[in-house]
C-alpha cells in the first residue's frame, strides 16, 4: 500500500491539521483493506464503490474505531455512537487492480477484527 506508507506528514498541511484534530490515526493495511471490501460489498440500497486502498482507508478506520474494544478511548473521545454523522472524503477509485483483486478476491490483509 505505497499511497499509504508516506512516513512523514506533509510539512505545509501537518501544522494545520494538528492544530485542528481532535484525534489521528495510524491505521495498519487491514484496516484499509476492510475499508476496500466494506465499500465493494454494500448492504441492502447502499450504492457500491470500488475504491483504492488509500480511498478507502477513512471508512475502514470508521468500522475500526466502532467496532475494535481496543479503540474505545479514542472513540469515546471524539463521542462517537449510532447516533454520530460520520462524513469521510473518498480520494481515490481503484488505481491498482491487481491489488483490489487480491484485496477483494483473495483476501489479502485479513482484518483483525
Amino acid at each position: 500500500m505505497a499511497g499509504l506508507a508516506c512516513g512523514k506528514p506533509c510539512t505545509l498541511g501537518w501544522k494545520e491539521l494538528r492544530a485542528c484534530a481532535s484525534a489521528y490515526l495510524r491505521i495498519q493495511e487491514s484496516v484499509a483493506a476492510t475499508g476496500v471490501r466494506v465499500l465493494s460489498s454494500p448492504l441492502k440500497e447502499d450504492p457500491r464503490i470500488l475504491a483504492g486502498e488509500s480511498g478507502a482507508a477513512p471508512i475502514g478506520a470508521v468500522i475500526a474505531l466502532l467496532a475494535d474494544p481496543n479503540l474505545s478511548e479514542i472513540k469515546n473521545k471524539l463521542q462517537l455512537n449510532k447516533s454520530s454523522k460520520i462524513l469521510c472524503f473518498l480520494t481515490e477509485g481503484v488505481t491498482d487492480r491487481k491489488s483490489f483483486l487480491e484485496i477483494v478476491w483473495e483476501g489479502k490483509y485479513p482484518s483483525a477484527i
